[in-house]
């Protein structure tokens, strides 16, 4: 197996590791490793449902990149760097993907007050 490959699915694993840790219990709003944004610091309720959405999207991404990676391992096998920028960038969307999902969901789901909209799941 592929050196380049196994430190690759490692970090990729450590971030659906995050993903299933804030979908399990978001946790205090003090804490680092969560969804801060404005709009997830409203109240406790907006704070558990950002979380709970952003763990989700992380780990479906994560489990996308995983697949990513191992498909390209065949085709980058010599070049290690471009494996690892491949992550890096991966990686990176995945991060803007998760924060452009989750606001957009809060966005619909929830007013500027932090109240839920009506009929909003």
């Amino acid at each position: 197996m592929n050196i380049y490959l196994l430190g690759c699915v490692c970090i990729t694993l450590l971030m659906f590791t995050l993903g299933v840790r804030m979908n399990q219990d978001p946790g205090l709003r003090t804490s680092y490793l969560r969804y801060r944004t404005k709009s997830s610091l409203r109240n406790d309720e907006t704070w558990v449902y950002a979380n709970l959405f952003a763990g989700r999207c992380l780990m479906i991404l994560s489990f996308f990149i995983l697949i990513i990676l191992v498909l390209l391992e065949t085709l980058l096998l010599q070049h290690s760097t471009r494996m690892y920028i491949t992550l890096f960038v991966s990686l990176f969307l995945e991060i803007l993907l998760t924060f452009v999902l989750t606001e957009r969901k809060m966005k619909s789901v929830f007013f500027k007050d932090g109240k839920r909209k009506p009929n909003s799941y």
